[in-house]
């Protein structure tokens, strides 16, 4: 056994155990730290959740009074325009002329300006701190100094 480990560079099984060590604590950090990422991120998605749907609310709530204006004006035309042609039916019936004038139809007023809405001032990942990896290599120290250990794993963490 002295000759194979001599001829092929000697103890691996602790060397590899030394790697798996270090690869089992680099993920439980990289666990931690996407937890608490996580955890910073989950009150600024409920806000940005209940902003949302508020303005959802508020545009509803803007757009109920010109739906219930559009149908009593419609309902109050329809009306009125059985109203004005029961004194033409009379008319056609006496052979006097009919006037058609009475039967225009009205035209329905909603004020539109309701739809005219901005998306409410969510709350950006940028305010609230999560950690940035360095931008040349996309990788934060931590991930380069795993990197260099797996690539070198005689110069270690």
């Amino acid at each position: 056994m002295d000759m194979i480990d001599d001829m092929f560079g000697g103890n691996e099984a602790g060397a590899q155990e030394d790697a798996n060590a270090a690869s089992e604590k680099f993920i439980g950090r990289q666990g931690e730290q996407a937890r608490d990422d996580l955890l910073k991120l989950f009150d600024a998605s409920d806000q940005n959740r209940n902003m949302g749907y508020q303005d959802m609310l508020n545009l509803y709530g803007q757009a109920m009074p010109q739906q219930l204006s559009a149908f009593q004006q419609g309902n109050t035309g329809a009306q009125q325009t059985l109203i004005n042609s029961m004194p033409q039916y009379e008319n056609a019936i006496m052979g006097r002329p009919v006037d058609y004038d009475k039967f225009r139809s009205q035209r329905i007023a909603i004020d539109p300006s309701y739809m005219q809405q901005e998306l409410p001032p969510f709350i950006t990942t940028n305010n609230i701190g999560l950690r940035q990896p360095e931008r040349a290599t996309g990788l934060t120290p931590e991930e380069r100094n795993y990197s260099a250990m797996i690539n070198n794993p005689q110069g270690g963490m």
